[in-house]
């Protein structure tokens, strides 16, 4: 109930904070001094239950989740921001020692919980800027404890963001560099691996706002070392001999996420990493995926890992041997791959529609890519879907289709 409340609360909160921002005059008349009141006390409630329930782990996410929704909602100078500030930080003008604030007290009492520490993370970059968790992770770049929270938060926070701020756009190439670091230094960590492929996929994706500062130099690092992280569960996994057990299942999904998403943005750079023997543990990557799963069977989290398992090495290797290859390998025993191969195809094709529009290029400016020799050939999405034989490719679907024609979901995906 505690948790719940909160919750409404934050969202209430978050809410009425947006639109006492962009009242204009006459609608902020109307409201009077109501909703900021309401506001305050609503605030007042969260901070005065993460006070009592310190120790609940699950109270400490609620509330700071909900404290990061209405800062977002509020502008520099609103007085919420304010009074959040003061609850979480102390009063600056304390007695030494006397002074140690709320948020401190709750990081202290969750040190060895990496996630909540994200989470309260997360609640200091909404204060200060994604910029202070950089500057963490550069400032502790030997401590594990720093960089998987650090990690995990610039991840929820570039994924949350649609629309980037001037900070957050300029802090793009340094985020990139220190999560790249953070995987150099911690290199048989599956957890830290996986985590830190999710932030740079998140993070590549928005490389396309302009004035980021990402050069082509850091997306090809970015690839190289989600690549280098495949060869920690290449042909083996974590705990037991099962190559789809789930942290390498999630490492490779993860790996195989962000090569596809910035090989999107450098289509080129699918020649470069083909150069440098990426599409074999790629190729090894789906091999483990595939024959880990039992004929006939479904498995969401697999299916999704095989899907960008085949679309990355679409853009390494080709979407004839990515696609193809395996839909005549393994799709009539196997629906998870059928569904792979269909769902790359649409991924194909949509990426292809929106490359061929107008002021769509992602391959000028800044983003060179370190030419490939012997090959000019272009891997871009457009051109992928073009490479793909359309015989082949519907004879290989509509065979699918014939084998597994008692699953609903699967027909619906293949057609």
């Amino acid at each position: 109930v505690l948790c719940e409340s909160s919750f409404i609360l934050g969202r209430c909160a978050a809410f009425l904070a947006w639109e006492l921002q962009h009242a204009g005059a006459e609608r902020a008349a109307e409201l009077g001094t109501a909703p900021l009141e309401a506001c305050q006390v609503a605030i007042a409630a969260i901070l005065d239950l993460l006070q009592f329930r310190l120790a609940d782990q699950y109270t400490v996410r609620t509330v700071c989740e909900s404290i990061t929704e209405i800062l977002e909602a509020c502008d520099e100078a609103s007085p919420l921001r304010m009074q959040l500030c003061r609850g979480l930080f102390g009063n600056a003008d304390a007695p030494s020692g006397q002074n140690e604030g709320l948020l401190s007290k709750v990081t202290s009492a969750h040190v060895s919980n990496d996630q909540l520490q994200a989470t309260i993370m997360g609640v200091m970059a909404a204060f200060q800027g994604v910029s202070w968790i950089v500057q963490e992770m550069l400032q502790h770049s030997t401590s594990h404890a720093v960089q998987l929270p650090a990690i995990r938060a610039l991840g929820a926070f570039y994924c949350n963001q649609l629309d980037l701020d001037v900070t957050a756009i300029r802090a793009l190439p340094e985020a990139l560099r220190a999560v790249i670091m953070a995987m150099a230094s911690f290199p048989e960590n599956l957890i830290l691996q996986q985590h830190s492929c999710y932030a740079l996929c998140m993070i590549a994706e928005h490389v396309a706002e302009p004035d980021n500062g990402v050069s082509g130099e850091v997306l090809v690092h970015c690839a190289a070392a989600a690549g280098q992280a495949l060869h920690l569960v290449h042909g083996r996994c974590d705990s037991r001999d099962n190559c789809a057990s789930y942290n390498a299942l999630y490492l490779r999904k993860e790996a195989t996420r962000c090569i596809a998403a910035v090989c999107r943005v450098l289509p080129d750079l699918g020649c470069w990493l083909r150069e440098r023997g990426v599409h074999e543990v790629l190729a090894g990557a789906l091999r483990s995926t595939a024959e880990s799963m039992a004929d006939g069977k479904r498995d969401i989290e697999a299916e999704e890992t095989l899907c960008l398992e085949v679309l990355a090495l679409s853009y390494v290797l080709g979407p004839e041997m990515a696609v193809l290859e395996p839909l005549r390998r393994w799709g009539a025993a196997k629906p998870a791959v059928a569904r792979a191969a269909a769902d790359t195809v649409v991924e194909l094709a949509r990426a292809a529609a929106s490359s061929d529009g107008p002021g769509n290029s992602t391959t000028t400016g800044s983003h060179a890519v370190p030419p490939a020799t012997g090959t000019s050939k272009q891997s871009g999405p457009a051109a992928l879907f073009r490479a793909l034989p359309v015989g082949g490719c519907s004879e290989a679907l509509l065979a699918a289709m014939r084998v597994h024609v008692a699953d609903e979901e699967l027909q619906g995906r293949l057609r």
